[in-house]
């Protein structure tokens, strides 16, 4: 492999800073969670919104959705973070979530919800092509 000027190539895969290289499909994977996580909070933001307008007739199921969105928000923003630096432990937890939101897309589209449904699909198929794509150019390089 030849590295350009002033980068020096080390065995593990990392470069000069110490970082290791991470797989442009890997990288973009990582965009698509930090954006789904980005999507997490905005719906968290609805609902304390709804529950400041007192709009919420049921309070306590609303404020348990917001706890769980939170802690999804949380464990998106852990998952891109992990992909991004090149870890390896973020795959499987980022594919099965991306393969999860697959029925809701669907169920999205059965109720004419077309913009989200295929929007969910999109951002589903393209996070775990990234992180398979990823995966696969990883072990070739170094292997």
């Amino acid at each position: 492999m030849i590295e350009p000027p002033g980068r020096r190539a080390h065995p593990d895969g990392a470069n000069d800073t110490g970082s290791p290289q991470v797989p442009a499909a890997t990288r973009a994977a990582s965009v698509v969670l930090a954006v789904q996580c980005g999507l997490v909070l905005i719906a968290s933001v609805v609902y304390v919104f709804r529950l400041a307008r007192g709009e919420a007739t049921e309070q306590a199921l609303l404020l348990g959705l917001l706890a769980l969105y939170l802690v999804a928000a949380v464990g998106l923003a852990a998952l891109a973070r992990g992909l991004r630096r090149g870890a390896h432990w973020p795959r499987t937890p980022a594919v099965v979530w991306n393969l999860l939101l697959l029925p809701v897309g669907l169920s999205l589209l059965q109720a004419d919800q077309t913009l989200l449904g295929v929007s969910t699909w999109a951002l589903a198929g393209a996070a775990i092509a990234g992180v398979v794509i990823g995966a696969r150019r990883s072990s070739a390089s170094s292997g």
